[in-house]
């Protein structure tokens, strides 16, 4: 649903005579701009004496004001004590105020921040209750317009709760033309149309204000251009902005499937999902892939195969949640870190189509813990269960788990498919050391690969990496000695034996994690179960 189509919802809602209604969004300045259009709505259907509703917007700090340049506020909404017309700024004064205006006045007022007040005072929620009573029966409306609408149990159920959206596709190319219009601002795209749909996807996910505000910051820094430079600004921008959700991080991988050795069944699952996303399967009538969930111990490649998800024939942005972070910002209080829940999903939505990567998520939504957490981690996860069921946004989240045993079943099933990563089997293992060897300008047909692969039974992707750098750096205190800068097999071969597999230290759990439910991600043999497989392992860790 785009702000347009939200205005219209909002209309029908105050024609139904609902007089409670709530506002998420932290635009408050689009938020009122859109509210106005609201009260223009009514006034050309039923034409009374040819002016729109009135438009009132409140605060605890500056009381009552008027939105429209050259309306002024009625007596009853400002404080006349003294003979001086002083702002209510007091909350209940403010709803007695709203309570004395005349019932024939056609008006809609909007108060900022009135939530924050409700929780602990109870003659400020009887009277808001009142209100709503009384507003029944006039031409007004009340709108609580807040970030997260954290309402008490007397309110939650008279109160109409509306998702103001963020700015979709269609704004966002519409206040670009609009800055594109004003005197002294040239906009310079050379590649014409490809650039301006590439910075207006940048944009998506922010809040007009902040989208403005990163625009300028062009505007200044390149004297007045809005160019092919100012997407990369955008993009730094960006990632400091969505942080701000205290739940995402915008990540700017390089990362493909080319990158990743091994994981054959996975990574040909993802290329092929990838083209869900296109308008080919739009046209087609294809539904979009969902999400996937990648178990496996640490090291095996998880993160970068999320990472990788995002590059490819068809790149989209990635957004990495956590959790954890979200529940301690939240301070474990179940309305603030719901909030943020909600902040995110918004800006997941409007950022789409995109990736979604929930690192480690049984350390965040794994079963139990929720009554420890006064339910906060419980109720977190059925906001993400509801939203993963009925969202039609083209997300595809990418959870990764060292222990997938440790999740609740409905949260399993959510996921299109589920991988397991096992330790590479030989043919993956020998793409592993040729890519890190090839990463560092050093040719794998210089290297015995064969006794590398063998030596190498049972390490993960991570630990041959490491043994590669181990073994570059010990050339390089060589070289510093007077030596020929040269890496042989005899030096990963020691720094394999440095050492010691994962795979050994965890070989009860790992072989716990091969009994979940869930496909191999690779096709090369991983060797588990091969006779003198787990003897071979237990060797190195004694050894090493």
């Amino acid at each position: 649903m785009n702000a347009a189509e939200t205005n219209q919802t909002l209309d029908h809602l105050i024609r139904a005579g609902r007089s409670l209604i709530g506002v998420i969004s932290n635009d408050e300045y689009r938020v009122l701009r859109g509210l106005d259009a609201v009260c223009h709505f009514d006034k050309q259907r039923h034409p009374k004496s040819g002016e729109p509703r009135k438009l009132y917007h409140w605060d605890v700090f500056a009381g009552f004001q008027t939105w429209r340049e050259g309306d002024s506020l009625p007596d009853e909404l400002v404080n006349k004590q003294g003979g001086k017309g002083l702002p209510i700024t007091d909350p209940t004064m403010a709803i007695r105020a709203m309570l004395a205006l005349p019932a024939a006045e056609e008006a809609l007022f909007v108060l900022k921040g009135l939530e924050m007040l409700l929780a602990n005072n109870p003659l400020l929620q009887r009277g808001l209750r009142n209100l709503n009573m009384a507003l029944k029966q006039r031409q007004q409306a009340v709108i609580l317009l807040s970030p997260a609408l954290n309402l008490p149990p007397g309110l939650a159920t008279e109160v109409s709760v509306v998702d103001y959206p963020l700015p979709d596709l269609a704004e966002i190319n519409a206040t670009l033309d609009a800055i594109g219009q004003k005197a002294g601002v040239t906009v310079n795209l050379n590649n014409g149309q490809a650039d301006r749909q590439a910075l207006a996807n940048a944009l998506r996910g922010l809040e007009l204000e902040d989208m403005m505000a990163v625009l300028h910051q062009s505007l200044v820094r390149f004297r007045g251009e809005i160019n092919a430079e100012t997407i990369n600004l955008v993009l730094d921008e960006k990632q400091r902005i969505v942080k701000r959700t205290g739940a995402l991080q915008f990540v700017r991988s390089g990362e493909t499937m080319a990158d990743i050795g091994g994981l054959a069944n996975l990574k040909r699952y993802l290329d092929e999902i990838q083209l869900t996303f296109t308008d080919k399967a739009r046209e087609r009538r294809v539904d979009v892939a969902r999400g996937v969930l990648i178990a496996g111990i640490p090291g095996t490649g998880k993160s970068l195969a999320a990472k990788a998800c995002a590059g490819g024939r068809h790149p989209r942005p990635l957004l990495r949640m956590s959790i954890s972070e979200l529940m301690a910002q939240g301070g474990g209080i179940v309305g603030q870190a719901q909030g943020r829940v909600h902040l995110a999903i918004k800006v997941i939505e409007a950022t789409a189509p995109c990736v979604l990567w929930i690192d480690e998520i049984e350390k965040s939504l794994g079963g139990g813990g929720g009554e420890l957490d006064g339910g906060t981690r419980s109720d977190i996860m059925a906001d993400l269960l509801t939203w993963m069921q009925e969202s039609t946004a083209p997300v595809f989240i990418v959870a990764t788990a060292n222990d997938a045993t440790a999740l609740r079943p409905e949260l399993v099933r959510r996921f299109d498919e589920t991988f397991f990563v096992d330790v590479p089997g030989p043919t993956a293992r020998r793409e592993i050391f040729s890519l890190h060897l090839g990463k560092r300008a050093l040719a794998p047909a210089d290297f015995d690969l064969a006794r590398l692969v063998e030596a190498a039974r049972g390490y993960t992707g991570a630990e041959i990496e490491k043994a590669v750098i181990r073994a570059t750096r010990k050339a390089l205190v060589r070289e510093e000695a007077g030596a020929e800068y040269r890496v042989t097999t005899d030096d990963v071969l020691a720094a394999l034996g440095e050492i010691t597999p994962v795979a050994a230290s965890m070989a009860d759990r790992l072989a716990l994690y091969r009994q979940f439910d869930a496909r191999p991600a690779d096709s090369d043999d991983p060797e588990a179960g091969q006779p003198g497989y787990e003897t071979a392992v237990e060797n190195q860790a004694v050894r090493w």
